[in-house]
């Protein structure tokens, strides 16, 4: 079949299809034309020919990427790589709404798809993509992924701009027909510095499709959606952020893509999302050179006397680091995990870190759901991720770091919210005490692979701290710290307390923890600044619970069974409230939390063991 220009309305009238139909006695086969408007018969159709019409005016992808091959291509226009990747990334659209259907019977090759070319400056609009095709059975071909399978060739042979002959090897077994899983596999490593890595890993999942698309789950989703679900998230997805990232105005030119064709047949890849890879913001500090003074002077002021607290329990364990012996179960050092941008390896902070093993660990998380955490790829490319471990490693400084990288920049596509899942679930494979999150996403966003991570962290008594957001009074708080158990959320004061201005509102009877987050002194590939945000207040709050934690491993002499109840939510947000300032209407609504609401020289060392004791006991 083949899309044409429509007949005149009243030689429309005498020929339509469906009336010609009422005249057929015997199954026999009819051939039309169609466009968006109506189907006619096609008079024009050789019946001597191909089942395939071959297009006349329009030149095939064959002519586009090989031109000097044709002779008559002085009427072919010009294509380039960018025109390459926009037209690549409109048939993987595509094949995610015709996958399994007629159209793609036969699969994709340059030589059935054609390209219309019109006169426009719109990449977009410019490039329309044809596929010629027949609906009549194919003989012996039968095989679900064959549209698949050759998009994978497909996209291999536009990247490349060579054209895959098959081979003998390719040939299947018992048969001397090549096979397309076959010649996929072969061009896949025969053509390693043909193609870029990521356009290499889409082909691959598409010579992998049929295993991906039977690992791939979600209980909300039909079996048949979930093969196309499975199919946005392991080739369209991926396509979609190398065309954009590759080419700015390609990113404006798809700003609503996917979504300018809904369709109820396009799930979204998780539950609760819109099948969409715009990018959610997912940290949203503020980097100042230039801050308010006096807020400067009250954040270094609180800075350090912190330093000053963590000091003394730093002490602890350098005084007598064998007293734990008998006592096993109090025998680690309190370990946290920062999900964020990764770190700068280079950063003074964190360099002595690495060398004398606080940083116990990296990983990074920046890929595919099955593929493998890269425990190199963890360099901070943004520098969020550097300011959170700095403040921890400068706050908690007993306590064990580990980084788990999950972005490299401000936002993540909703394809990509696996990566914090797998995270959290990376911190309770280490063990680890408590997990800093200084990120948020929109409070109406929902992922249930995040949820049912943090479920798990939870049960095992893993403390997870995130950020309340920075919108003000004009939004609520980001998810994840909106929900309504599990994770402790934090608000930003400045260094006396006060409100910072950025927080969401405070609940009524919730706990609305605030600590330090306007004007902290930081620094970013060697410039000196000062930063603010309920981000930076996070690791703040979750290093503050570190070293009370360490106070109780080494002063509290708790039970297994106590440790288990203080380590637990409940009594984490005990501790928390320990450190509050007892007026939280002074604040504005916020607790503020730091350490020296507890430790005052009126309150004895006896007295805060005694009511440390008292949150282990539940």
């Amino acid at each position: 079949m083949d899309h044409r220009s429509q007949p005149n309305r009243n030689k429309c009238r005498d020929h339509l299809a469906c009336a010609n139909l009422k005249r057929l006695t015997t199954s026999q086969q009819i051939h039309i034309a169609f466009n968006r408007d109506a189907i006619w018969d096609d008079e024009n159709h050789d019946t001597e020919g191909s089942h395939l019409p071959e297009s006349v005016t329009d030149p095939t992808l064959h002519e586009l990427l090989l031109p000097r091959r044709h002779n008559s291509n002085s009427d072919v226009a010009e294509f380039e790589q960018r025109d390459r990747r926009v037209v690549e990334l409109l048939i993987a659209y595509s094949l995610l709404n015709l996958d399994k259907s007629r159209w793609l019977k036969l699969g994709l090759t340059v030589d059935t798809v054609s390209l219309r070319v019109t006169e426009t400056l719109n990449s977009l609009e410019r490039w329309k993509p044809h596929v010629s095709c027949s609906l009549a059975s194919p003989d012996g071909e039968d095989d679900e992924n064959v549209a698949v399978l050759s998009f994978g060739l497909l996209l291999m042979e536009m990247e490349a701009k060579r054209l895959a002959e098959p081979k003998e090897e390719d040939a299947e077994w018992g048969s001397d027909r090549p096979s397309r899983d076959g010649m996929l596999k072969r061009i896949l490593e025969e053509w390693t510095g043909c193609v870029d890595d990521g356009y290499k890993d889409i082909a691959t999942a598409c010579l992998l499709f049929r295993q991906l698309s039977e690992k791939f789950y979600d209980p909300s989703l039909t079996q048949e959606t979930r093969r196309t679900a499975a199919m946005y998230r392991y080739i369209l997805a991926p396509l979609y952020r190398l065309v954009t990232s590759g080419f700015r105005a390609a990113s404006e030119l798809f700003g609503e893509f996917p979504r300018s064709a809904p369709s109820p047949s396009i799930p979204a890849p998780r539950t609760g999302q819109p099948a969409s890879s715009s990018g959610l913001e997912l940290f949203d500090g503020e980097e100042r050179t230039t801050p308010n003074p006096q807020k400067v002077k009250n954040a270094e002021i609180f800075m350090e006397e912190l330093e000053k607290f963590a000091e003394t329990i730093e002490l602890l364990t350098e005084k007598n680091p064998s007293a734990l012996l008998w006592a096993p179960w109090r025998a680690d050092k309190i370990r946290i995990m920062i999900i964020d941008t990764g770190i700068d390896k280079n950063d003074n902070i964190i360099e002595g870190a690495l060398d004398d093993k606080r940083i116990q660990e990296c990983c990074g998380f920046v890929n595919e759901p099955d593929a493998a955490p890269d425990p190199n790829d963890v360099q901070d490319k943004f520098g969020h991720g550097t300011h959170v471990a700095r403040l921890v490693l400068n706050a908690a400084p007993s306590a064990e770091v580990f980084i788990a990288k999950i972005a490299d920049d401000k936002t993540v596509n909703r394809t990509d919210l696996h990566r914090i899942a797998r995270a959290i679930r990376w911190a309770i494979e280490k063990k680890v005490h408590i997990i800093s999150m200084s990120l948020g996403l929109e409070s109406s966003i929902r992922d249930t692979e995040i949820d049912a991570a943090i479920h798990a962290a939870v049960g095992l008594n893993i403390s997870i701290f995130a950020a309340a957001s920075n919108s003000g009074g004009n939004k609520p708080r980001a998810y994840p710290s909106s929900r309504k158990h599990g994770i402790i959320c934090i608000h930003a004061s400045d260094g006396v307390g006060n409100d910072g201005f950025i927080s969401p509102t405070p609940l009524k009877n919730k706990d609305n923890f605030s600590t330090l987050g306007i004007c902290i002194p930081s620094k970013w590939q060697g410039v000196e600044s000062h930063i603010s945000g309920t981000s930076f207040a996070t690791p703040i709050a979750a290093a503050l619970i570190a070293n009370v934690l360490e106070f109780a491993r080494h002063k509290c002499e708790l039970s297994e069974h106590e440790q288990t109840v203080l380590h637990h939510y409940d009594g984490v947000c005990q501790i928390l409230r320990l450190m509050v300032e007892k007026n939280a209407e002074a604040r504005g609504g916020y607790d503020y939390i730091m350490p020296y609401h507890l430790w005052t020289a009126e309150n004895s060392e006896a007295n805060i063991i005694e009511l440390i004791r008292e949150c282990a006991r539940g």
